[in-house]
């Protein structure tokens, strides 16, 4: 019986590494995707003029 405890404990760790390990996927997925949106927005829309300073609007 009490190897039978023990594989229970062992198949929730299993389960529960196996669901935090689609979390940690999914967020670096996401994480890449903000990213590539970023990269290719600021692409496409680069200013062609950057002024040197920023001007204080009072």
């Amino acid at each position: 019986m009490d190897k039978v405890i023990e594989f229970r404990k062992f198949h929730r760790k299993k389960r529960l590494r196996n669901v935090l390990r689609l979390v940690a996927v999914i967020c670096m997925t996401i994480g890449v995707g903000i990213f590539a949106y970023a990269v290719i927005n600021t692409e496409m829309n680069r200013p062609l003029d950057i002024p040197p300073y920023i001007e204080a609007k009072l």
